[in-house]
């Protein structure tokens, strides 16, 4: 779970914007990140991908 980013889509209410940038659980290493759009999102998800696989 440590590669695989977690994203948010804030503005869709609920718990997706009570969890935005924050941490996973209490280690705080694994952050959930946040996005505005389903294509930013995806954006997001690819260009973590990417960065982790270096």
């Amino acid at each position: 779970i440590q590669k695989k980013p977690i994203i948010a889509l804030s503005g869709s209410g609920g718990t997706a914007d009570k969890i935005k940038n924050t941490f996973l659980d209490d280690t705080k290493r694994i952050k959930i990140l946040s996005a505005s759009s389903p294509k930013e999102a995806v954006e997001l998800a690819l260009k973590k991908i990417e960065e982790n696989q270096r």
